[in-house]
């Protein structure tokens, strides 16, 4: 569903800020992804240097009926 906060538990599960320019803090209006998106990013965890490749995808699962 969208607004779920899916771009935000990205960001927390890295402890990085992946999406700061285009998602500001929970204080302020947070912006709905509108088309998919892929952002690479690089990390570096204990030592090791990781290419992190995210897709948005946004309102994935709008459509289903989860109400049984």
């Amino acid at each position: 569903e969208s607004g779920l906060g899916k771009s935000t538990l990205i960001n927390s599960m890295f402890l990085a800020d992946i999406y700061s320019a285009e998602y500001p803090g929970p204080s302020l209006r947070v912006k709905k992804t509108v088309a998919v998106e892929t952002t690479k990013v690089m990390l570096k965890e204990n030592g090791v240097n990781l290419t992190l490749t995210i897709v948005d995808t946004p309102g994935f699962g709008d459509a289903v009926d989860n109400s049984n």
